[in-house]
């Protein structure tokens, strides 16, 4: 999974990488919320379609999830390693 964060890591800028750990944490949630309804619609009327894509969503939901909070870790990584104010370290 962290072969496809740092790629993304070092080709974005700050912003774009703050807007895609957004978009993937929106995106996981959206996958819950859809694993929830294909899992009702298989209690209700027993579909076995709906159970295997409510599986596969929430497969995704844990990915994008994941990709989300490894893009926030390593955004605070970079944030962590200049020095207070935004400086270089070591710069007075």
């Amino acid at each position: 999974m962290t072969r496809v964060v740092e790629p993304i890591k070092e080709q974005l800028d700050p912003r774009k990488a703050k807007l895609y750990r957004i978009l993937f944490l929106l995106g996981g949630i959206g996958m819950i919320g859809l694993f929830g309804v294909l899992i009702a619609i298989f209690v209700d009327r027993r579909e076995l379609p709906a159970l295997l894509l409510g599986l596969v969503a929430l497969f995704w939901a844990v990915v994008l999830i994941h990709q989300s909070v490894k893009m926030r870790q390593s955004q605070t990584d970079v944030e962590d390693s200049r020095g207070p104010g935004g400086g270089e370290p070591g710069e007075p």
